[in-house]
């Protein structure tokens, strides 16, 4: 499900990017309609990315073990 989620994350950064462009270009032209919908766009590709997680280090090598200097450990 994650590798899903970070297809749909990408995507939308790449569209999070383009449509404030699009939306400029459209809204310079005269066509504010097209303009409404590429911004809404960039809100829902903005709230995509907000939505995936993120990537979580995994656990480190010495979270179980009682560390006495940087060369002795306790596992």
């Amino acid at each position: 499900m994650g590798f899903i989620l970070g297809i749909a994350g990408v995507a939308a950064g790449i569209a999070a990017v383009a449509s404030p462009f699009i939306a400029y270009g459209l809204y310079r032209d005269g066509s504010t309609a097209a303009a409404l919908k590429a911004a809404a766009v960039f809100i829902a590709s903005v709230l995509i990315i907000l939505a995936v997680p993120k990537g979580k280090s995994g656990p480190h090598r010495y979270e179980d073990c009682t560390r006495y200097s940087s060369f002795a450990d306790d596992c």
